[in-house]
């Protein structure tokens, strides 16, 4: 089942819901239609899709739980109420009678506004509690980051977004093999004499961080870091970068796809299980 993020449930509101007043001089109780109700209890779908880990707002959770079930309440009355006739050119034209979502005792907002406030405060990406896949990454700021990024690319196949998986698995990769062989100076100077002696010869720059993936490869296989079988799947990501840049992937034919995702995530399982 696909998940949302924060950032969507806002979006949602502010395209389907657009009607319901942002501010409060303006009257925050509207009468709900049968089509209204469809898109309330839309609302509701999308909000309770977003993971529990994401509403990092003790007051954002409680607004949303309240708000939710006052607008299921309120799509309740609405399914026995009679179909009427009413401008569907018009947001917030709607039927005379018909049960009304309003403002709880205790609150100003309409709970369509209260859901998106609370929303708006909570980030798209952090990492799920208790799930800790990279705990052999000592830099804390950077496995934070990577964990995140994880989350994202699971969220992204889930909800069957290739290109999403793909660049952003990709991206995982390489910055896991960077962070590994930066771990090891010496090993990685011999490596590079011996790159750089070899045939091909591979002469990369003094900077690390500005290499590629194919480069990161390369010398962490040279380092013993990962086996031939995960550089080979690894391989599969060369080029992701491209994927970005429409007009790299009209020039390239690169595209993405099922294949590529899941390329990208058998990828980053290779890289965690030789590094860990």
């Amino acid at each position: 089942m696909r998940q949302y993020v924060p950032s969507e449930v806002v979006a949602y509101i502010d395209r389907e819901l657009a009607f319901v007043p942002r501010d409060l001089s303006r009257s925050q109780v509207f009468t709900v239609s049968r089509h209204i109700r469809a898109t309330l209890l839309g609302l509701v779908e999308i909000a309770e899709r977003v993971p529990d880990h994401l509403v990092v707002d003790t007051d954002a959770l409680t607004d949303i739980i309240v708000s939710v079930q006052a607008i299921r309440t309120v799509a309740r009355e609405a399914e026995t109420q009679p179909v009427r006739s009413y401008d569907r050119n018009v947001p917030g034209a709607f039927p005379v009678e018909g049960p009304e979502l309003a403002p709880s005792a205790d609150a100003q907002w309409n709970p369509v506004i209260l859901i998106r406030n609370a929303f708006e405060r909570c980030p798209d990406g952090a990492p799920a509690p208790h799930v800790k896949r990279l705990p052999f990454v000592t830099d804390d700021r950077l496995r934070h980051t990577l964990e995140t990024d994880l989350d994202g690319v699971d969220r992204a196949l889930a909800g069957s977004e290739w290109k999403a998986a793909t660049v952003l698995g990709g991206s995982v990769v390489e910055a896991l093999l960077l962070w590994s062989i930066q771990q090891k100076p010496q090993e990685l100077q011999i490596a590079l004499a011996k790159l750089q002696a070899g045939t091909p010869k591979k002469n990369l720059g003094p900077d690390p961080e500005k290499w590629y993936l194919s480069d990161y490869i390369a010398v962490a296989s040279e380092m013993n870091l990962i086996r031939p079988t995960t550089a080979t799947q690894a391989s599969l990501l060369t080029g992701f970068r491209n994927l970005i840049h429409p007009g790299r992937v009209a020039r390239t034919g690169q595209a993405c796809n099922r294949g590529t995702a899941h390329a990208a995530q058998a990828a980053i399982a290779f890289v965690i299980e030789d590094l860990k």
